[in-house]
């Protein structure tokens, strides 16, 4: 893919990696006049569902005639799809556009430059500044952000919200958040601010313990909510009802707060939610494709319970490629054996794992594993071959692998 010289910047500020602190973020946006201040937000943190739960809660409030501001990360194809507003009533989703983009970001790199000293900004940090200005410059009624890694020290941990979400608790990030449960909570409960309404569908008690004391500690509001069967379910996975649970939480809390909505346009609203590569169906002739982002082990869990419950009969061929900074041992563990067939795919990101040692791990639980050098490459032996309707080509490991086999089978012209 080619990037312009715009994204090409963005991407040259991975150099900096994974820098937590806010430090770089307050300096920022002290230069854009905060931006962050003109509208009210909702800020989600947790280890799965920040996204599906951000998109239902968008959906439903653009639903209600509510202009949104959405911030999700990482992006599957390109870096305009981290900032988006869905618009009111339509729910239609608008990418930030090149030209803002371009326009915001060098906004943001002349800050940097001629601050003294310079601030090391990074890609994330970057992404988030962006985002928090376009919200501001398209007006929007509320802005939702999900935090990119733990909370504490997140770089979208500058807004003030009306209404913080954690979705769960699981093990992920370790190095960073901590290697036990009450250790990842406490950094993703710093997002709880004083007097601010907390959602939450966890239901560990150690986490929940944590997270508790955190709203006692901030004096905010606590709410610990359940699925419920009020409204439909726009996205697969029983897990998705405990998201759905926090998005009607938040919605609840903004209505008390003077948010104008109704149960009838919720549901319309959820009835146009769509949040890509999340158990996505791209193709439903033989065979049938899907395209999934789960990248941790919690989410192979979540996984493989569709599959099991809700394909059993289906012959399953895996095209797989995970980062190396997870657990892959426990992931293949759980997804591998209930598959048929497993393509070990190498994936151009600097993070992924190498596919000798993934092979190794696969081989563990498989013993029908192939490799391929990309994903194009991976999908393409595999149609190569003549299918019966029960067979399923599955492609999940990390979210740079579901992008690039969105660009591979969605593309502009066609979706195969």
């Amino acid at each position: 893919m080619a990037f312009s010289k715009t994204e090409s910047y963005l991407y040259s500020l991975q150099q900096f990696g994974i820098k937590l602190g806010l430090t770089n973020m307050r300096q920022v946006l002290d230069g854009l006049h905060q931006p962050q201040e003109q509208y009210p937000c909702v800020h989600i943190a947790g280890t799965n569902g920040k996204g599906s739960t951000a998109m239902m809660l968008a959906s439903m409030l653009a639903a209600n005639g509510y202009r949104v501001g959405l911030y999700t990360s990482p992006h599957l194809v390109t870096v305009h799809e981290r900032c988006a507003i869905i618009t009111p009533n339509t729910v239609q989703r608008r990418n930030i556009t090149q030209k803002r983009l371009e326009a915001i970001t060098q906004k943001i790199k002349d800050i940097c430059e001629t601050h003294k000293p310079p601030i090391p900004i990074t890609f994330f940090e970057a992404t988030t500044a962006i985002a928090l200005t376009h919200f501001q410059q398209k007006k929007v009624d509320i802005a939702i952000l999900e935090t990119g890694l733990g909370g504490r020290l997140d770089a979208t941990n500058v807004v003030n919200p009306w209404v913080s979400i954690i979705t769960n608790i699981d093990y992920d990030h370790m190095q960073w958040l901590g290697r036990t449960i009450p250790a990842i909570t406490r950094e993703k409960a710093a997002i709880i601010k004083p007097h601010t309404p907390l959602i939450t569908a966890e239901c560990k008690k150690t986490a929940l313990k944590v997270i508790e004391k955190a709203c006692k500690q901030q004096q905010a509001p606590y709410h610990h909510v359940k699925p419920c069967s009020r409204l439909p379910q726009p996205l697969p996975g029983t897990y998705q009802g405990r998201n759905l649970a926090c998005a009607v939480g938040a919605m609840d809390v903004l209505r008390q707060r003077g948010f104008k909505v109704s149960i009838p346009r919720m549901r319309q609203g959820l009835r146009s939610c769509r949040w890509p590569a999340r158990f996505e169906i791209v193709r439903t002739t033989k065979p049938l494709i899907v395209i999934d982002a789960a990248h941790n082990a919690p989410a192979f869990k979540a996984l493989k319970d569709i599959l099991v419950t809700q394909y059993p009969r289906y012959r399953i061929h895996l095209v797989l490629s995970i980062l190396d900074d997870k657990d892959r041992d426990a992931m293949c563990r759980i997804l591998v054996p209930v598959v048929h067939t497993v393509t070990v795919c190498r994936l151009s990101n600097i993070r992924a794992a190498h596919w000798k040692t993934l092979q190794r791990i696969v081989r563990q639980h498989s013993d029908r594993v192939a490799t391929a050098p990309n994903v194009t490459q991976a999908i393409q032996d595999y149609l190569s071959h003549p299918h019966d309707r029960d067979d399923m080509l599955l492609i999940t490991g990390s979210i740079y692998l579901a992008g690039q086999a969105k660009s591979v089978l969605c593309s502009k012209r066609s979706c195969i």
